[in-house]
């Protein structure tokens, strides 16, 4: 419980490091999909040429489909970190056209997905699977900081072939089946990756400005006037503060404890507490 003079914050103590358990659980995650990619090796059967596009139509599909993730579709465009920072004032491509602008708490991922065949032998019978692997890299804020990649593989069972014709056409999966499997595995990595992003500790570098601490995440990430955030490292003190107000370009926090100097903390990274 808390009002304007008063807070009761539950603070749990620890010698040591304390390991992050659990997730932020966001309210909202504005997430913007770039370029996918595709490499598929020369012995995949032909009729999976187009397979991996249908894919990346189905995990933007899916992710599209939870109500707390805003997508942004950027297929057209390679997410290139050094192209997209590139100083548009000097840059004409950048100036005769739009650029995607990913916000300070917001993602961004390209995908990447991978076919190759493989056989098993097994006395007179060879088995032949398609390997394939889901690949996608993410990235935060406006300066594309990189927050690693979320990857799923799995083998699949396409054919088989034997010294009975009719052996070879029974332990052959329908084409429906495979594809089937293949989106199975899609379903899979849009969940991983959704909650990937939406457990992600949102964090900010905070500013002095108009007496108080300004971030430029706010609204549109779910934080409002009375959210807690802390500041903790070696070269502060361990510090709670309390959003005071917010917009959709940013929050400007005060610490609870009055006598502490905002030039302190100003540069400082703030990182905010669980939602509720």
């Amino acid at each position: 419980m808390y009002d304007d003079e008063h807070y009761q914050v539950t603070v749990q103590a620890a010698v040591g490091t304390v390991e992050r358990e659990g997730c932020q659980n966001r309210v909202i995650g504005h997430i913007s999909m770039f370029a996918p990619s595709y490499n598929l090796t020369r012995h995949v059967p032909g009729w999976l040429s187009t397979t991996p596009q249908v894919m990346v139509r189905t995990l933007y599909d899916q992710m599209a489909a939870q109500s707390e993730l805003t997508l942004t579709n950027y297929a057209g465009t390679e997410l290139n970190v050094g192209a997209l920072l590139k100083d548009a004032r000097y840059d004409y491509q950048t100036l005769t056209s739009s650029r995607p602008k990913v916000a300070d708490g917001d993602f961004a991922f390209a995908t990447d997905i991978g076919f190759s065949s493989a056989r098993v032998d097994k006395g007179l019978h060879r088995q032949h699977f398609l390997d394939v692997t889901i690949t996608s890299k993410m990235f935060t804020g406006s300066r594309y900081k990189n927050l690693g990649d979320v990857t799923h593989s799995g083998r699949i069972q396409i054919g088989g072939t034997s010294i009975s014709q009719t052996i070879s056409t029974l332990a052959a999966p329908s084409r429906s089946d495979v594809t089937e499997a293949l989106l199975q595995l899609v379903d899979t990595h849009a969940k991983a990756l959704a909650q990937t992003m939406l457990c992600l500790p949102l964090s900010a570098t905070m500013t002095q400005r108009d007496g108080g601490l300004f971030v430029t995440i706010g609204a549109r990430q779910g934080i409002g006037p009375n959210h807690l955030a802390v500041v903790s490292g070696d070269t502060s003190p361990w510090t709670i503060l309390r959003v005071t107000k917010s917009d959709a370009d940013g929050a400007t926090l005060m610490p609870l404890n009055r006598q502490r100097n905002l030039a302190e903390l100003n540069g400082q990274t703030v990182t905010f507490l669980e939602f509720n």
